[in-house]
């Protein structure tokens, strides 16, 4: 007596299929009840976002980790005031340079105190330009002060 037998590849095919189907169904989230779904919300704002929730034209944001390049990134965030301002006619005063720096270029923004103490300037390869020794001051400060009067924003 023959039996119908399925093939071997139609029963693999089959459990694989409902092998997948129950994945999905065990990784898929319950439905949320409506009154699980409360908005929360809040009034609170970081003291910088006022300075970059403004009514600007033109806004870009700027990021670096290395310290060795700093008088580029200077540079390049001058060059990119003067070339909106300039160039396509937009207002200063609605403009919005955000500095977003991480790693060690956080240091730009720290006082003399904070480089003498961790020797930043040894540490990063940064010379003092009056000395021509490894910085323990910050050396960036005129050139922060010159994009901070050009509504330039740090983030550190």
């Amino acid at each position: 007596m023959e039996t119908d037998r399925l093939p071997r590849r139609a029963v693999l095919r089959t459990l694989g299929v409902a092998a997948v189907a129950a994945t999905a169904a065990a990784c898929t989230p319950p439905a949320a009840r409506s009154e699980d779904k409360k908005l929360v919300t809040s009034d609170f704002k970081w003291p910088y976002e006022k300075a970059i929730e403004t009514d600007i034209d033109a806004r870009a944001v700027m990021a670096s980790p290395h310290l060795s390049n700093a008088s580029i990134y200077f540079v390049q965030a001058a060059n990119w005031l003067t070339s909106m301002e300039r160039d396509y006619k937009y207002d200063p005063a609605k403009m919005r340079l955000v500095m977003a720096n991480y790693g060690p270029m956080n240091f730009i923004t720290y006082n003399d105190s904070i480089w003498s103490t961790y020797k930043a300037g040894e540490w990063q390869q940064v010379t003092d330009p009056q000395t021509k020794q490894p910085a323990t001051r910050n050396p960036f400060v005129a050139d922060i002060k010159k994009l901070q009067d050009r509504q330039c924003v740090f983030l550190t």
